[in-house]
């Protein structure tokens, strides 16, 4: 059937690029909690030409804003994890597992994917985006990533590694620079 693949990506597609209105808003929060099977919190926003990968790959929480052309790509690894009240920006990327380049006797196409495990509320993912964080335009959050709570990413940052709650990060890579307490 394949017509019906077709017809069912076209529609897919037309949901995604649907412009920002209330009705899209609405479509787009129905289409991705229907596609991931309700492992989308209530209340979500997810504005025009954004994608969230792989069926049953990433779980988000309530009140969940994804600005435009956000990619949330789940992939051979762990889950995803999104808390509630988080924000990405216009253009964040999350991507929980990269490709393996070890060998060099093989390509790197034929070497499939390498990906880190964090342990968060008895199980595990590849990406960790804990309550409150705000992830701003362009920022890159790779596999390892572990983002506590309340903290903020800044623009263009290329996120890997741990970084405890209320932390203010910045750079490629990604540092922190100050703490939500010290401003």
């Amino acid at each position: 059937m394949h017509v019906f693949r077709e017809l069912k990506a076209l529609i897919g597609f037309i949901i995604i690029q649907y412009p920002d209105t209330h009705f899209g808003f609405w479509l787009r929060e129905k289409y991705w909690r229907r596609v991931h099977k309700n492992r989308i919190g209530k209340n979500c926003v997810i504005h025009r030409a954004s994608k969230i990968g792989l069926k049953n790959m990433v779980e988000i929480g309530d009140f969940f804003n994804m600005g435009e052309y956000v990619t949330v790509a789940a992939g051979d690894s762990h889950p995803i994890f999104i808390g509630n009240h988080v924000q990405l920006a216009r253009g964040a990327y999350l991507r929980s597992a990269n490709h393996s380049f070890k060998d060099l006797s093989t390509p790197i196409l034929f070497q499939g994917h390498s990906f880190k495990t964090i342990e968060y509320k008895q199980k595990k993912y590849s990406i960790v985006v804990e309550d409150d964080v705000w992830i701003a335009a362009n920022a890159i959050i790779l596999s390892g990533a572990h983002i506590g709570k309340g903290s903020i990413v800044g623009s263009g940052s290329v996120v890997r590694g741990y970084f405890p709650p209320n932390s203010i990060i910045i750079g490629n890579p990604a540092v922190v620079v100050s703490t939500r307490e010290n401003r």
